[in-house]
């Protein structure tokens, strides 16, 4: 049963990291099951190494314009899907993030934890300076719910409500599919929902020169070398997080602010 439940994970086109997080956990449980007494239900799982996929993503212009068509015809999920395609945000760091986590006179997004979810690890907790452009929308969105904040929710599911426990492992990328199936703005071809977060990291690097250092601090990535891990200063990380916002907000400001308009 749990070799049927692998092979069906890599019929769905799974990716091999993911599918061996999933793989430890059954054999974790299957260990615990030997060793209290029932019967021996360890098993060989292999996972097979597939090619790495091609990355899909889109270019800068396209993610604007995908994010006005998101602001006018799904305004209750237009702030998560802005702060991954503008910002960089994880799809649960999005969905989930309060407004207590937002200071909007810093102008900064602390990216923490909250009771439905918890950061991928300990480099995704970060404090990230945010462009003003940027900033403005999540604001938005919180003023057309006319007062009614939801628990400090900035995204809400499509009901108008905050995400619930059921919704909390699938929900959010089950509606960016559903929503991507019933059309989207012309020029802009259909996606997965962890590409709005690679489409900003190539956005970062292709188009405004934004240094791979710079950038993996901003994106939340495990820090790479002794060097960064132990001897780079606080403020230097600051730093390299605040280069990324900057370049980001001209960019908006020059080729991008007039496509959020309505």
């Amino acid at each position: 049963m749990a070799s049927s439940y692998v092979r069906d994970l890599e019929r769905m086109g799974r990716s091999y990291d993911n599918i061996r997080q999933r793989v430890a956990v059954l054999r974790m449980t299957c260990r615990h099951m030997t060793s209290c007494g029932f019967v021996n239900a360890l098993q060989n799982l292999f996972v097979h190494r597939t090619k790495p996929p091609v990355i899909r993503c889109w270019s800068g212009e396209q993610v604007l314009r995908f994010l006005r068509w998101a602001k006018e015809h799904h305004p209750n999920l237009y702030p998560a899907w802005l702060l991954q395609g503008l910002a960089g945000l994880r799809g649960w760091e999005a969905m989930f993030l309060r407004e207590c986590d937002v200071d909007w006179d810093a102008k900064t997004i602390e990216v923490t934890e909250t009771p439905l979810h918890r950061p991928k690890n300990l480099y995704s907790f970060r404090l990230l300076p945010v462009g003003e452009t940027i900033m403005r929308e999540p604001r938005w969105a919180l003023d057309q719910r006319q007062g009614d904040r939801h628990e400090g929710c900035i995204s809400v599911n499509p009901k108008g409500e905050p995400w619930g426990e059921r919704e909390r492992l699938y929900g959010p990328y089950d509606r960016f599919e559903e929503y991507l199936k019933t059309g989207l703005p012309e020029g802009v071809e259909r996606i997965s929902p962890k590409d709005l977060r690679k489409s900003f990291s190539t956005l970062c690097e292709t188009e405004l020169g934004v240094s791979g250092l710079a950038l993996g601090s901003y994106l939340g990535h495990s820090a790479q070398g002794v060097r960064l891990r132990h001897y780079t200063d606080a403020r230097q990380i600051e730093f390299l997080r605040r280069e990324v916002a900057e370049k980001v907000e001209e960019w908006v400001r020059c080729g991008g602010s007039e496509l959020f308009r309505a």
